[in-house]
């Protein structure tokens, strides 16, 4: 009778023992099934576009939307327009937020473009730093830097970018927010004929509607009265009705013409 008992708690501890085994055995299966099914999907939706008698140009598109939607860029492959399978890689690099993808790309403009693409999807401007600084006159990290700082407000961005890049980027900030933090951060060098700050100054007081950030540009600009801030004045009198701010400016034929536009 013991040996009967031994006997069943041993088949039923083996039995135990082999089931999670056969689960392991079966689970890989079903991962190939799966993945059998959706080559034959992706397999379908390609004869969709390519089995209609479409126009090149259409049929393109059709497997440009069908690559994004099924996330896959291997279907760029079957098109045969280098602009436009980037513009495929592209797609599918967007809506997987996947930057290897960009790398199939060839042509480092397109493959810049795709970059930028990813990089705003995800808002991961670290993405800017593995392109290219310069090609030619091209500064492809720049143009990528100054998109995420747009996207995001962030003028410390724009820091990422070299040399005098920067400081349109800077400008477009203080525009977007009417703050003119960025506007500090604009080395002017003396020597050279540079009217970026007052610029940005103009845009930061512009768009927060504040003449006060026009007095803070310089009255004379390279041996001339200063045009930039004349206009900053003369833009917020007229958004606020105020001939009073008129007054504030130097140069007579602008205070003149702020005066008489404001006049009932």
């Amino acid at each position: 009778m013991i040996s009967i008992a031994v006997l069943v708690l041993f088949a039923i501890i083996a039995s135990g023992c082999v089931e999670p085994q056969q689960k392991q055995d079966i689970a890989p299966q079903n991962n190939t099934e799966n993945q059998g099914k959706d080559l034959r999907s992706n397999a379908s939706a390609v004869n969709e576009c390519t089995s209609k008698g479409f126009t090149l140009e259409t049929e393109t598109l059709c497997l440009i939307g069908k690559a994004s939607s099924l996330k896959d860029p291997s279907i760029c492959e079957g098109i045969s327009l280098p602009s436009s399978q980037s513009d495929c890689y592209t797609s599918v690099a967007k809506s997987t937020a996947s930057v290897q993808i960009c790398d199939k790309i060839n042509i480092t403009s397109w493959k810049s473009t795709c970059y930028i693409a990813v990089a705003k999807s995800k808002s991961d401007a670290g993405i800017c730093g593995r392109l290219t600084t310069f090609q030619g006159d091209v500064d492809y990290s720049g143009s990528c830097y100054s998109e995420m700082a747009k996207i995001t407000k962030d003028y410390r961005i724009c820091n990422k970018i070299s040399s005098d890049n920067k400081k349109p980027c800077l400008i477009e900030l203080a525009k977007l927010t009417g703050d003119i933090t960025p506007c500090k951060e604009i080395v002017v060098e003396p020597e050279k004929t540079d009217v970026s700050k007052d610029l940005c100054y103009k845009e930061a007081a512009i768009a927060s509607n504040d003449e006060e950030i026009c007095s803070q540009m310089s009255e004379d600009s390279y041996g001339q009265k200063n045009e930039f801030k004349a206009q900053c004045l003369m833009k917020i009198a007229y958004e606020k009705n105020d001939e009073k701010i008129c007054e504030k400016i130097a140069i007579n034929s602008y205070r003149a013409s702020c005066i008489v536009s404001l006049k009932n």
